[in-house]
């Protein structure tokens, strides 16, 4: 079997005539072929090679001459049955075409078999290989570098006890030892005593008159007791004395 790029089978196509166009699609060509294989008793993996082989011929990649070497090879079977199956492809499928099936022959390039071949890969950089030199430690020289150490945190925190040495700060003298303050206590200023004088200052009798009443007031704690004497309340001016 032929191994033809895909590419390579589309532009072929769009190269062929209608009749071949219509031949590879019709039923009468599948119908053909299927008939040939069962009278030859294929199996359904040598079916697939005789439809692709076939195929090629109409498609102007192989010579009808060349179909039954090119069976031989693919379906594994003898020369004389390889003979006897194109010619029945030919009688039925191949003779009704006529000249056109020789008009498309054009054979596959040579330059095919680069595609069924495997390249060989091309290296476009090649690292060379370091060999070590015999006789050389480089362990005994250099230490290795040690990427992962179990932290622990041992001798990290700082030390929270107290200084037994009391803190002085000297500023050129005396050094100052701080000392503890006393609380002192606050005293709230007493308000003091007012007295309040008011035998100097007496009611009017008129309260229209002002302090010039005053003058007509009299005082009572010098007069004597005139009522033991007098035998009663008297008057004297405009105050009536009643002690």
């Amino acid at each position: 079997m032929l191994n033809i790029p895909r590419q390579k089978v589309l532009e072929r196509w769009d190269e062929l005539p209608l009749s071949i166009r219509e031949a590879l699609f019709s039923e009468e060509y599948d119908d053909a072929l299927e008939r040939i294989g069962e009278g030859n008793s294929l199996n359904e993996e040598q079916a697939e090679f005789l439809y692709t082989d076939v195929g090629d011929v109409l498609r102007g990649f192989l010579k009808p001459t060349e179909l039954p070497k090119m069976l031989e090879e693919d379906l594994h079977i003898p020369p004389d049955i390889a003979t006897l199956i194109s010619e029945e492809v030919r009688i039925k499928i191949f003779d009704p075409l006529g000249s056109e099936l020789t008009n498309v022959y054009k054979p596959f390039s040579s330059t095919s078999s680069s595609f069924s071949s495997k390249a060989t890969p091309f290296i476009l950089h090649k690292h060379e290989e370091v060999v070590p030199m015999e006789g050389a430690h480089p362990s005994a020289e250099f230490e290795r570098p040690v990427f992962y150490k179990e932290h622990t945190f041992q001798g990290t925190q700082p030390s929270f006890e107290e200084p037994s040495v009391t803190a002085r700060l000297e500023i050129g003298g005396t050094p100052i030892i701080s000392e503890k303050e006393e609380p002192k206590s606050v005293e709230t200023p007493r308000e003091q005593e007012r007295v309040v004088h008011y035998s100097e200052l007496r009611t009017p009798l008129n309260p229209f008159g002002g302090q010039q009443s005053s003058k007509n007031v009299l005082d009572l704690s010098k007069k004597k007791d005139k009522t033991s004497e007098d035998g009663g309340p008297h008057l004297e001016g405009n105050v009536v004395d009643l002690s």
